[in-house]
């Protein structure tokens, strides 16, 4: 069916289990594959709580559009609201330049509202995020979220540029001395801060929300739930996670990974809260010292300048990457629908705590 246009009618709705066959179908006719059940079932089905809300666009008996949000509960000053963060939205290929991408986008955002999620949020990618600024929308750029990196081994870095090995170990080594000096690991020993590994979350985490929560006006609720479906339930099971004790008492946790990128080796500090400074550097020179042991080359995190923790990355020899060096901008962006969150709360940047924990993936890609 077309409408007087020529362009094909297609509505809007939240999916049932029954559309899952015809998403992943979808899904294999935009990426040459099908999503993946297991991680699928992880991101939204098997969250307990808040389950994910899926939204399909539907035209003559097929599904040809998808804009799932993964529900979470966010903090913001003293309240607690419900947000959906968007992902993986797609068109099928015959049905695109007809306006379904737009339309899946608003009327899913308008569903979210009437089901009582006012806060939207999303990590756009260049494209998507030039689309975003033009529309006349309540939309808002909020941030771009510094990737901050340490580089560990030369040797590769310098290998994808030089192939003769004569050439090749002197200028690392040049480079390794001359990164040393410009950005020296200033982290020191906190004796009464320990650190150990752990496979699980239990209930202190949720103690440990409760008082570093107060450092962020507006974060993701970090609680033992979130963190056991976010790095415990995961279906590949990757993620290190180290824990921070002073006095047999909790006060910090780093969650890390390993992946290529760029043909490089590269560790991911994936996300991180500690009560103070002395706990922060102790839990980073362990992700650092960890990375090293795993013959890493490079590290690398998200984290805004105003954090109380960009300053012991930056201690430990981090710096802020630009985005010509790896080729990507963390967008951030968030629409409210809701009086009671102002703008001035909403979009201010210096607000927010933003880790590679509050995307859908785990790496940059």
């Amino acid at each position: 069916m077309t409408d007087t246009g020529g362009r094909p009618e297609s509505r809007v709705r939240e999916s049932t289990l029954q559309d899952r066959d015809a998403i992943f179908r979808l899904r294999e006719a935009v990426y040459g594959i099908p999503f993946d059940e297991a991680e699928w079932h992880w991101k939204f089905e098997q969250h307990s709580g808040h389950p994910a809300k899926v939204f399909v666009a539907e035209s003559e008996g097929s599904i040809v559009g998808l804009r799932p949000f993964i529900v979470e509960r966010l903090k913001v000053l003293n309240g607690s609201w419900l947000t959906g963060l968007g992902v993986d939205i797609m068109v099928h290929p015959d049905y695109r330049r007809h306006g379904i991408a737009s339309q899946v986008a608003n009327e899913a955002a308008a569903l979210m509202d009437a089901a009582g999620i006012p806060i939207l949020t999303g990590f756009p990618n260049e494209a998507a995020f030039k689309v975003y600024v033009r529309r006349r929308s309540n939309w808002r750029h909020i941030c771009s979220i510094p990737m901050m990196v340490k580089l560990l081994s030369f040797n590769a870095i310098v290998g994808k540029y030089l192939k003769p090995p004569a050439l090749r170990w002197p200028l690392a080594m040049v480079a390794s001395l001359l990164w040393g000096l410009l950005f020296r690991d200033r982290t020191r020993a906190h004796p009464d801060v320990s650190v150990s590994a752990v496979e699980d979350f239990d209930e202190r985490f949720d103690a440990l929300w409760e008082d570093v929560s107060r450092l962020h006006p507006i974060a993701l609720v970090r609680d033992r739930e979130f963190l056991r479906w976010r790095f415990v339930e995961k279906p590949d099971g990757a993620d290190t996670i180290y824990i921070a004790e002073r006095d047999r008492s909790l006060v910090g946790y780093v969650a890390l990974r390993t992946a290529e990128m760029f043909g490089l080796r590269a560790g991911f500090i994936l996300d991180m809260l500690a009560v103070d400074d002395d706990a922060s550097e102790t839990l980073v020179s362990k992700a650092v010292g960890h990375f090293r042991g795993l013959a890493v080359e490079a590290a690398g995190c998200l984290m805004l300048r105003h954090t109380p923790y960009f300053k012991a990355f930056r201690k430990a020899g981090f710096v802020v990457a630009p985005k010509r060096a790896i080729h990507k901008e963390f967008y951030f962006g968030a629409t409210v629908n809701s009086p009671d969150l102002p703008d001035e709360v909403v979009n201010r940047r210096e607000n927010w705590y933003l880790t590679f924990a509050d995307l859908d993936r785990e790496v940059p890609t």
